[in-house]
């Protein structure tokens, strides 16, 4: 087992149980590396340990800083990070002073907890409260998070202990039809993904140069799996297709009118970390969406369960596609799809789960717009994809009826949504 112990500084930790001593000062005693920042592992690592180091860190840098210290771990692997409880050292320095002691000892003041004193140029740079402290280790692709006060030797402190993800491969499942330029800009924006994934692209019947631009990214990506059909299928049987070729632990539907934010390398890790037991199914925040997707919504937790996602994107586990199965056909082109699936989903007990952290932009309905000029013969218009929406959603009610239907759809009423908020 390899374990290390950053910013160790005198608080060496045995080699026999095999803890290599790291910190950031070069000139500590018995530190076999000295830099904490650039560690020289890569997914070799069981354990972590970071006592009093993250404050060091501004506070802008410290999701950055725990992605690395992440990327030292095994899938799997724990990091535990302490720090002094700002919260406590702030109350304390309010009723008391900032030089009233913890102990004897001179440093044991809240003064010292929220700014640092050392004279090594490694001053205190941020401070965490319980909440903040579990934020930092969310949006740095951690998840089991435990968050508890304690006293240590140096002060009233937070302790934290998060696990690294399994990763595993994801499958990415994208159906196109056309948009060849929508496409080129989605594959493009997921080469930033920090997470292992492999594409599986459908070309559904495209006659623009769709073709052309699966061949180029499957050559920057060889892993990559084309299934070519002659005509449309419609998007359902498209996804099938998709979904029969995958085999990873985890699958994500994802439309080809999307895009990953330039910067945002760990936004697959951070969905999956959304993975809690019983969840089956979890989606992102955008703008071109309805529910408690909408990116906009302040007040609701980063974590939040609901009665429905949309399918722009949507990752599910293995597990949900082998017990519910391949998606309806019977919805052909699009539309009301996904929300079959969201009904399908709950009646075998999974969670549906929003990460609110995670943000992808969606242009909306692009292939739909096409298809229905072409279906009814009129220039591209949004009312064409709302009278394809209610052919499908006619078959959405057919097949649960109406009162399960609106109770589903309830979570989209402005007014509700805005209570919840209100409640959060």
């Amino acid at each position: 087992m390899l374990r290390l112990n950053l910013g160790c500084g005198e608080d060496l930790l045995s080699e026999d149980e095999g803890w290599i001593n790291i910190d950031n000062d070069p000139d500590t005693r018995g530190a076999e590396y000295y830099d904490a920042t650039n560690l020289p592992f890569l997914g070799e690592v069981d354990h972590v340990l970071a006592k009093h180091l993250l404050e060091h860190f501004d506070i802008t840098k410290s999701v950055k800083v725990l992605e690395h210290w992440r990327g030292t771990l095994k899938d799997g692997g724990t990091i535990e990070i302490v720090v002094p409880d700002l919260m406590v050292a702030c109350e304390k320095m309010v009723s008391d002073g900032p030089t009233a002691n913890y102990g004897e000892q001179w440093w044991k003041t809240p003064y010292h907890m929220i700014y640092g004193s050392h004279g090594d140029g490694m001053p205190h740079r941020s401070g965490y409260s319980f909440e903040a402290l579990r934020a930092v280790l969310s949006a740095s692709g951690f998840h089991d998070i435990v968050v508890e006060r304690v006293t240590d030797v140096w002060c009233p402190s937070l302790w934290a202990s998060a696990k690294k993800p399994f990763r595993g491969c994801v499958d990415i499942v994208i159906p196109c039809w056309n948009q060849v330029e929508y496409t080129d800009r989605l594959l493009n924006s997921l080469m930033v993904t920090d997470h292992d994934f492999r594409l599986i692209l459908i070309d559904n019947g495209s006659t623009d140069a769709t073709a052309n631009i699966m061949e180029f990214w499957k050559r920057q990506k060889p892993d990559t799996i084309i299934i070519k059909n002659d005509e449309n299928l419609g998007f359902v049987k498209a996804v099938n297709q998709g979904l029969k070729a995958s085999d990873s632990p985890f699958v994500m539907l994802l439309n080809n009118d999307t895009e990953i934010e330039s910067k945002d390398k760990m936004w697959l890790d951070r969905m999956l970390a959304h993975f809690h037991e019983g969840v089956g199914a979890v989606g992102p925040t955008s703008t071109y969406v309805l529910g408690f997707q909408k990116n906009d919504f302040a007040g609701l937790p980063a974590h939040f369960e609901t009665p429905v996602l949309s399918g722009f994107c949507v990752l599910y586990s293995r597990e949900v596609i082998d017990k519910v199965g391949l998606m309806d056909e019977r919805f052909g082109m699009g539309g009301n799809d996904d929300l079959d699936y969201c009904l399908r989903l709950a009646d075998a007990g999974y969670k549906m789960v929003v990460a609110r952290d995670v943000f992808i932009r969606h242009e909306g309905s692009i292939s739909l717009l096409e298809y229905t000029a072409q279906k009814y013969d009129r220039e591209p218009d949004a009312m064409l994809v709302d009278w394809l929406d209610r052919e499908t959603r006619d078959v959405l009610v057919d097949k649960w009826g109406q009162e399960r239907v609106d109770e589903m759809l309830s979570c989209f009423d402005e007014w509700q949504v805005g209570d919840v908020i209100h409640l959060a």
